[in-house]
């Protein structure tokens, strides 16, 4: 569902949510009893699943007299905490380094910390979910090779090198749907309270995935023309170029495309601009994420040898 968030970040450079639309908000909630927020975890479950067939006629009409045209909406009353740390109310983030202050990491149940995983001074780990911050890097490759154009999840790799991001071996059948599960960067990190098995009947993988997941990405960058920014995947992706919304494929939905020309944003060549990503995975049927893009993050010298620590910031 695009519009979910405003066309330009805030001063964190984080998305801001869109003004919510009360009577389509209201509409809906009258679908599932008007009591939504004082439901227990297992009601709410009950409601979805069965609201969520019995009522769906209703719950279109909502739509076909509150959302005209293209106005937009959102539903996620959690969005302007997806990017940002739980119970970190002094935490700030330095989107040039792409680093957090004031957070400290995560204490574990028998002692001791955990090793990359960051949370608020006031975390509480009694508390089932929180926002955990985990500092990582995706490997980009260049395909052709010697073609200047990169990508993320390709699938030969992520079926057969990537196993640290991508899940190959989960072909479960969940509620009629074949689920993929691709793109679990998370797989047994974090809480390690996965969302998914509070949902599904059973475990499934034999691994905890870690669902309900974000990812963002800031950079610099300085612009050339022929420079091209492509996403296939799911759920919600947002774009921002030079604090622009350029690419919105907000909801939760199947793997969808989108690609932004940076040569019709007006921009100046030779001037250096923000490039931030968002990224959410909040379905349980499939995972998917494949970047190719032009747009280097890194202006490695060019060698004769190339080497992925050296040149493009990454690991060998």
């Amino acid at each position: 569902m695009p519009r979910m968030v405003r066309t330009t970040l805030d001063s964190d450079r984080k998305p801001v949510p869109a003004p919510v639309n009360t009577n389509l908000r209201s509409c809906i909630l009258a679908q599932f009893g008007n009591t939504w927020y004082n439901l227990s975890r297992s009601m709410r479950k009950l409601k979805i699943d069965t609201v969520d067939w019995k009522h769906r006629d209703s719950i279109s009409a909502c739509f076909t007299q509150y959302l005209p045209g293209n106005n937009g909406w959102w539903f996620s009353d959690s969005l302007h905490l997806w990017f940002r740390p739980s119970d970190a109310p002094f935490a700030t983030f330095d989107p040039l380094s792409g680093k957090w202050s004031n957070l400290k990491k995560r204490p574990l149940a028998g002692g001791g910390t955990a090793s990359n995983e960051w949370v608020g001074q006031w975390y509480d780990s009694t508390k089932q979910y929180a926002t955990i911050v985990i500092y990582d890097s995706l490997k980009f490759r260049e395909k052709p090779q010697g073609s200047g154009v990169f990508v993320f999840g390709d699938s030969v790799y992520a079926n057969t090198k990537d196993t640290m991001y991508f899940v190959n071996q989960c072909n479960a059948t969940i509620f009629g749907v074949k689920s993929t599960y691709k793109f679990m960067p998370l797989k047994n990190r974090g809480f390690a309270y996965d969302a998914v098995r509070d949902y599904l009947p059973v475990p499934v993988c034999g691994q905890i995935q870690n669902y309900a997941f974000t990812m963002e990405m800031h950079r610099k960058f300085t612009y050339k023309k022929g420079q091209v920014f492509s996403f296939t995947g799911d759920d919600d992706v947002w774009v921002f170029i030079n604090n622009r919304l350029v690419i919105d494929l907000g909801g939760i939905h199947p793997a969808l495309t989108k690609s932004v020309d940076l040569d019709t944003l007006g921009l100046t060549e030779g001037t250096e601009y923000w490039f931030d990503f968002f990224f959410c995975e909040r379905a349980v049927t499939e995972s998917n994420m494949y970047v190719t893009t032009n747009l280097l993050m890194f202006s490695p010298p060019q060698r004769s040898v190339r080497s992925w620590r050296r040149d493009y910031g990454n690991l060998d």
